[in-house]
């Protein structure tokens, strides 16, 4: 399998969380001891302070404190809002926080939408730490380059990739490959079972539909149920990869990314307009569909986008 293809995947381009939370450093109010362990800072470094800055500070920052109440420092959190305090550090649990957040009160915070319950879980363990709150130098005095330098020490997507040591496994004989190990020990982990291998009709109906978006031919399907080779699976997948619709199925994510469209969907008037058409748009699609097949370098793809766009 072409080595490109086997790591190309359709990663989505996010911008790097560059703001970083203004840190207090008045005093702290009573009774608002907090753990200062590097585990607990850990913790809300990678669990808290991200969700804050992207669901919180806009409404609850420096420069706009709805409803009084400002999170973007923890003396400020402690402070609370007009009503009162938000995080009681006595007792956890009752928290207006934790209210909003679980939206089970009369305000539901974030308002665009209720935090999955992992979110949830972590604020509630970090207020039961104490509310730990890395104590540090204000985004306002960092360069952009340097808050980028200290996005590369913890978010995952920028560390080195490394091999990982292969767990110990009790089922060794279901294991056909590395990445089985790391599954299977997941699974014994919470007591679990692998699945029962699929049917070979059912493999190769996985592979047509995932690669190329249609279901397999009577002449693939009698081609392949009867080959015994060691590699008859492989030899489908090679198959797949070559053909012309690998580009056209999984350019589709690509340009769904990228929010390609023929015109701007919508009318002026009760005459579509002319204006929003985009007669040459097609080719940027063909470019995207060709980039998959020929099995373009997945730097060098995003190279050329990025001077089309300049």
């Amino acid at each position: 399998m072409p080595q490109h293809k086997r790591n190309f995947g359709l990663v989505a381009i996010f911008g790097l969380l560059a703001g970083v939370l203004t840190t207090g450093t008045a005093q702290q109010p009573a009774g608002s001891v907090q753990s200062t362990t590097p585990e607990a800072l850990a913790f809300f470094e990678k669990n808290v302070r991200p969700v804050l800055v992207e669901k919180c500070i806009s409404c609850h920052g420096e420069k706009s404190q709805s409803a009084g109440l400002r999170l973007d420092s923890r003396v400020a959190l402690l402070k609370g809002d007009d009503v009162g305090t938000v995080v009681d550090l006595s007792k956890p649990e009752t928290s207006r926080l934790l209210e909003a957040l679980l939206y089970t009160g009369s305000v539901k915070m974030p308002p665009s939408g209720k935090l999955a319950a992992q979110v949830f879980a972590d604020f509630t363990a970090w207020i039961k730490m104490g509310a730990p709150w890395t104590v540090g130098t204000t985004a306002h005095t960092k360069s952009m380059a340097e808050r980028v330098t200290d996005a590369r020490s913890h978010l995952w997507s920028l560390q080195p990739v490394r091999k990982p040591a292969l767990p110990a496994v009790k089922n060794t004989a279901w294991s056909r490959s590395p990445l089985d190990r790391l599954v299977l020990a997941k699974l014994e982990a919470k007591g679990l079972q692998p699945a029962p291998p699929a049917p070979r009709i059912t493999l190769l109906r996985r592979a047509t539909y995932d690669l190329i978006g249609l279901s397999p031919t009577p002449q693939e399907i009698d081609a392949f149920i009867p080959d015994k080779s060691a590699n008859a699976f492989e030899k489908v997948v090679e198959r797949l990869l070559a053909s012309p619709l690998y580009g056209e199925r999984w350019g589709r994510h690509w340009l769904d990314v990228a929010r390609y469209s023929d015109t701007l969907g919508y009318l002026v008037g009760n005459v579509g307009d002319p204006g929003r058409i985009y007669p040459y748009a097609y080719t940027y699609r063909d470019y995207v569909v060709r980039a998959l097949n020929a099995d373009k370098p997945y730097h060098q793809f995003i190279r050329e986008q990025l001077a089309g766009d300049e």
